[in-house]
C-alpha cells in the first residue's frame, strides 16, 4: 500500500518478537492510555516458581540484579526508587541501569523470559534537575521466590 509523502514520515519500523505481535496490535488499537503499555508487570510469567537460575549464573548484569532483588525483598511489597537502590546495594545508578539492560537482554535472548520480575512505575525524585524516576517493587510471591532461590545452597 503507497501511502502519501506526508502520512508516510510519522511511520517508523519497530521490530518485535513474532511471540508478542499481537499484543503490539492490541495495545495499538487500544484508545491512548488504556493499553497494556499504562498497566505494570504483573507477576503471572513464571519467575515465582524458580530463581536459581539468576543466582548461579555469575555475570556482572546477573550479580547486581541479584543485589537490588535483595534489596527489593527487604521492603517488599513497598517500592523503591532506583537510586534509595543504589545507595542500598553500593552500586552506583549508572551500574544498576547497565545491569538492567543487560540482564533484560539476556532473560530475552538465554531464557525465553519476556518480562522482568519486577514492577516498574514512574514517581517523583528527589535529584534537583531530574523529572522523575523510576520505582521497582516486588509482588509477595516473587519474593518469596526469591528468598527461596537464596537460601538454597
Amino acid at each position: 500500500m503507497m501511502l502519501p509523502p506526508d502520512a508516510s514520515d510519522d511511520l517508523v519500523t519497530v521490530q518485535v518478537p513474532r511471540s508478542r505481535l499481537m499484543e503490539v496490535y492490541a495495545l495499538l488499537g487500544a484508545p491512548p492510555g488504556e493499553g497494556a503499555a499504562s498497566k505494570p508487570v504483573s507477576s503471572d510469567s513464571d519467575w515465582g516458581e524458580d530463581f536459581s537460575w539468576i543466582v548461579r549464573d555469575q555475570r556482572p548484569s546477573f550479580v547486581r540484579v541479584g543485589a537490588m532483588l535483595d534489596a527489593l525483598v527487604q521492603i517488599t511489597p513497598e517500592s523503591l526508587a532506583l537510586d534509595a537502590i543504589a545507595k542500598q546495594t553500593g552500586l552506583s545508578v549508572a551500574e544498576l541501569r547497565g545491569a538492567l539492560t543487560g540482564f533484560g537482554r539476556s532473560i530475552t535472548s538465554k531464557y525465553g523470559e519476556s518480562e522482568a520480575p519486577w514492577t516498574r512505575t514512574w514517581g517523583p525524585s528527589d535529584t534537583p534537575g531530574q523529572d522523575g524516576q523510576y520505582y521497582y517493587a516486588l509482588a509477595d510471591d516473587t519474593a518469596q521466590a526469591w528468598r527461596t532461590a537464596r537460601e538454597q545452597p
